[in-house]
């Protein structure tokens, strides 16, 4: 059998940093949906059109994986949070077994 050791510190101190990022990429999300494509609609005129559907296709693929990025963030955050939470527990019980302590 193997041993591990898991310090439930630094589990809390990962989650804490990966819900940082998440927050970031939240908010970088929300500043580029603010650079919409159709902003530059005035300048381009119709001889832009082309490229303003593909800059505009690729501007809605870069949100879309920044707000699935920013969600994979916050799930593995939440889920390194429990880890943490189920690690002390499991520690805690086995500490306090009166069976096991001996």
């Amino acid at each position: 059998m193997h041993r591990i050791s898991i310090d439930p510190e630094d589990l809390t101190t990962y989650a804490s940093t990966a819900a940082t990022m998440a927050a970031a990429l939240t908010a970088a999300t929300v500043r580029a949906t603010a650079a919409d494509p159709l902003l530059l609609t005035p300048a381009f005129g119709l001889i832009g059109s082309d490229f303003l559907t593909a800059y505009r296709a690729a501007h809605t693929g870069h949100l879309t994986t920044l707000g699935s990025l920013a969600a994979v963030l916050t799930t593995l955050g939440t889920a390194t949070t429990a880890a943490a939470t189920t690690y002390v527990g499991t520690d805690t019980r086995y500490a306090n077994a009166p069976e096991l302590s001996a």
